[in-house]
């Protein structure tokens, strides 16, 4: 979703991070919406059941929503798809880090560990597209996360501590060449250390991404957007 937290300000309004009977605020649109609304289809699969609630939010958008704690298994079935159906977007959530973050402390072994395993999956994930010439010559893969976390601790709250802010943000595939989105993209503002408001020069967020993936499909904004609604966050050259 493309837009901010708080309602008051247009924003989705989602303030909680588990299963809820909850929902978005009613009209909110989404990537899968926008998608569907272009006569185009969406896979979800997804680590944590808390997911479930894209399918309450946005029904019908989401052609297949997968939700397996596995994440071996979640992986093995994405990769499955990604072969043998034709979603324009098939999401990936690998949710191992995260658990083992909040269970023994970022950069503990077990979240050591998390993070070599999901460099594997993603490994996997690469393998199998570069491995078909035909998916390698159409699939672009975006690679991001929703937070950090500072190393001796198990949450992520403190909004002021980079560490908890500052997420990877990778577009690897067909059409993509090397580079660095702050070089590419000279209306965006490298943060640095620093965590900027929303005036002014913005930094490239995770919340632009919706609209990256629309722009990569050839698919207008999401309707609503507050993140990339020009759809000017340049990844080819």
């Amino acid at each position: 979703m493309p837009r901010r937290v708080d309602a008051a300000q247009g924003g989705h309004g989602v303030t909680w991070n588990h299963t809820s009977a909850k929902s978005v605020v009613p009209g909110t649109e989404s990537v899968f919406t926008t998608i569907a609304a272009a006569d185009g289809s969406s896979a979800v699969f997804a680590g944590k059941t808390k997911f479930e609630m894209w399918g309450r939010a946005w029904p019908g958008a989401i052609d297949r929503l997968v939700i397996k704690p596995r994440q071996s298994a979640l992986v093995k079935a994405a990769i499955r798809d990604l072969r043998t159906d034709d979603h324009d977007l098939v999401f990936l959530h690998m949710a191992s880090p995260d658990s083992a973050g909040h269970d023994a402390g970022w950069d503990s072994a077990p979240y050591d560990e998390a993070v070599a395993e999901t460099d594997a999956d993603v490994d996997r994930v690469v393998s199998a597209i570069t491995a078909d010439p035909e998916l390698a010559g159409e699939v672009i893969v975006v690679l991001t996360a929703d937070h950090g976390g500072l190393p001796g601790t198990s949450t992520h709250g403190d909004r002021f501590r980079p560490e908890n802010y500052t997420v990877p943000l990778l577009v690897w595939g067909a059409g993509i060449e090397p580079g660095d989105l702050y070089d590419r993209n000279p209306g965006y503002r490298d943060p640095g250390t620093t965590q900027p408001g929303y005036d002014g020069p913005q930094p490239v967020r995770n919340g632009d991404i919706a609209n990256l993936v629309t722009d990569l499909l050839d698919v207008g904004p999401v309707p609503g957007s507050q993140f990339d609604a020009r759809q000017d966050l340049a990844v080819v050259e």
